[in-house]
């Protein structure tokens, strides 16, 4: 009984690290499973000496972490900044990543691939305008890629825009960010999809763009609104979201997304979609995962940053950005009943 208790309860698997450049903060993971036994997560953190003008969210640096069970994870010294291995640009004058950088997605590499592609965002220079109130530093966000050939080491690659990004914001919109890659392995146009999340008219959605060569890409606008229910777990916003394909029907694809209620409560839900990925319905009205009923534990007060990796059973763990009482953030897991992926048990790990 008590180990079922302690399982309920659940742990991180990664805590910020004095020193490093996750010190203060520590934003969303990607993990995925490389083989048997080699796991590898890329995440988003901020050191404390990090610049107080700038925007205050989970950014500012991207590091990686090694594992060979997904539930004990060792960081690896990068050659970037604060042991980073993607830091702000500092080479080019009105980049879009200038002032922080987060990571959104990594593909590693697949058949007779050796490069691993990390789409991440990153905020500039400017101080935009919400109405009437002046944004920090940092808040305009655009989308880009880097490419690698270990995982480690990342050469960023300009995209067609002026800035170097690959998509940036609209006029309505203050930021684009938070970016997952789909690129499916059977034939279909368009070939690759990538989704993101913008502010616009004050709320968060999920949006789409479609390219055939990652460099030309043809916004769809938004492809997950707000829930128009009152009241609903995701009501004010949809942001961050992990797409894989559906365990038991591969025609159709699942979307794992946080979402936001009128209060500011974040919590996991699931929206399905057809193969083309374009068009996205809600499976059910209420989260698939929340936070701990437990208000003083370490992802008391919110969940986020889903990310997902199906195991070769049939389930998946989900690994998510917890918050506690006192605004302190770690990433931890959860496990699937099988190939239930809308019922989810937390994980004991340890973390180092």
């Amino acid at each position: 009984m008590e180990a079922l208790l302690l399982a309920v309860a659940g742990s991180p698997v990664l805590r910020s690290s004095a020193g490093s450049f996750d010190s203060a903060l520590l934003g969303g993971a990607v993990v995925r499973r490389l083989s048997h036994d080699r796991w590898r997560m890329w995440y988003s953190g901020r050191p404390t000496n990090f610049a107080t003008d700038v925007v205050p969210i989970g950014s500012g640096y991207i590091g990686v972490a090694e594992s060979a069970d997904g539930l004990s994870w060792q960081r690896v010294a990068g050659d970037q900044e604060h042991g980073s291995v993607v830091a702000p640009s500092c080479a080019r004058a009105r980049a879009f990543d200038s002032t922080h950088v987060g990571v959104g997605d990594v593909i590693p590499p697949a058949g007779t691939e050796s490069v691993y592609r990390m789409l991440y965002f990153g905020g500039d220079e400017s101080t935009p305008s919400l109405g009437q109130a002046t944004l920090p530093k940092g808040s305009r966000m655009a989308i880009g890629m880097a490419t690698s050939s270990d995982g480690i080491h990342w050469m960023r690659q300009s995209g067609l825009l002026p800035s170097g990004a690959l998509v940036e914001p609209s006029d309505n919109q203050v930021f684009v960010g938070w970016p997952q890659l789909l690129m499916r392995t059977r034939p279909s146009r368009p070939r690759h999809l990538l989704y993101y999340h913008a502010l616009e008219d004050g709320k968060f959605r999920i949006h789409v763009a479609s390219s055939d060569d990652l460099l030309n890409w043809t916004l769809h606008g938004c492809c997950l609104d707000v829930a128009a229910t009152a009241g609903a777990f995701d009501s004010r916003g949809v942001s961050a979201r992990c797409v894989v394909e559906d365990p038991i029907n591969p025609e159709e694809l699942l979307m794992f997304y946080e979402g936001q209620d009128g209060s500011g409560a974040h919590s996991i839900g699931v929206a399905r979609g057809s193969y083309d990925g374009l068009q996205w319905e809600r499976h059910g009205s209420d989260p698939v995962f929340s936070p701990s009923t437990d208000a003083s534990a370490w992802d008391g007060v919110a969940v986020s940053r889903p990310s997902l990796v199906p195991l070769g059973d049939g389930s998946a763990r989900l690994y998510y950005l917890g918050k506690s009482a006192q605004g302190v953030q770690a990433i931890g897991v959860a496990e699937s009943q099988g190939r239930d992926w809308t019922s989810w048990a937390r994980v004991i790990a340890t973390s180092k």
